[in-house]
C-alpha cells in the first residue's frame, strides 16, 4: 500500500482495482490480473517473480512484555496468550526453527483472527505474542511498537511474490511489477540468523 500512490502517479493512464483478502484467490475464475503472495508457491502454472524473502517471527509489545516477561526458552511460549491467524493452516501450528532444531507449538489464546492486519493491531495492542510475517512486523519493531520475542527462533524461509494467472505477462502487469521490484529491492528486514531445518518435536500449550 505504501508505494501504490507513486505508482498511479507514475503510469497515470493506468487504473487499480484492489481486492484486499487474505483468503486463497483464484487468480483465472476471479479475473485478477496481479497478486502479491507470501509464503511458497504451489500453482506451477502461474507465473512468478521474487520480490523479498520473508519468514515468520515472533514479537509481543513492549507493555505485553514488561507485565508478563520476556520468554527466555522456546518451551515458555505455552504460558503466554497467543494472538492466532487462521488466514491459513499454517497459523494453527507454529513451526518454528532455532538453535536446537525445529519445533511444532499450537498457540492458545483469546483472540484469533483471519486477517494480518487485526493480528499486527492486537499485537501492538498487547494483547499476547504473534508469529508473524517479518516484513510486515519489521516497521513496527524498529519504531518500538512491537519487540522480537526469542529472536533465535523464526519460521522457514520462504518468500513475497508478485503472481500473474498468464503467459505472456500484459504490459500493466509488467509495469506494476517493475515497480514494486524497484522499490523493494533494497529493502531491509530485520537482522535474522540461519537456521538448519531438522527434525521437528511437538510442543502443545495447555490452557
Amino acid at each position: 500500500m505504501p508505494y501504490l500512490s507513486a505508482f498511479l502517479a507514475a503510469y497515470p493512464q493506468l487504473r487499480l482495482d484492489l481486492l484486499m483478502t487474505d483468503r486463497y484467490v483464484d487468480l483465472v475464475a476471479e479475473g485478477v490480473t496481479v497478486a502479491i503472495r507470501i509464503g511458497n508457491l504451489q500453482d506451477s502454472s502461474l507465473v512468478a517473480r521474487k520480490l523479498l524473502s520473508n519468514r515468520r517471527i515472533l514479537m509481543a509489545s513492549p507493555a505485553y512484555l514488561e507485565i508478563h516477561g520476556d520468554p527466555a526458552e522456546i518451551d515458555e511460549l505455552k504460558r503466554y496468550e497467543c494472538v492466532v491467524s487462521t488466514a491459513n493452516h499454517d497459523g494453527e501450528v507454529w513451526r518454528l526453527f532455532g538453535p536446537t532444531g525445529g519445533r511444532s507449538f499450537r498457540p492458545r489464546g483469546r483472540v484469533r483472527a483471519d486477517n494480518g492486519d487485526a493480528v499486527h493491531q492486537l499485537a501492538i495492542d498487547g494483547q499476547g505474542i504473534a508469529f508473524h510475517s517479518e516484513v510486515t512486523m519489521a516497521a513496527s519493531i524498529r519504531s518500538g511498537k512491537l519487540v522480537q520475542v526469542l529472536p533465535r527462533w523464526a519460521g522457514k524461509e520462504t518468500g513475497i511474490y508478485c503472481v500473474c494467472p498468464s503467459r505472456p505477462m500484459g504490459p500493466a502487469a509488467r509495469a506494476l511489477i517493475d515497480f514494486l521490484t524497484n522499490r523493494w529491492k533494497d529493502a531491509v528486514t530485520l537482522d535474522m540468523v540461519e537456521h538448519p531445518a531438522e527434525e521437528e518435536v511437538s510442543l502443545h500449550a495447555g490452557r
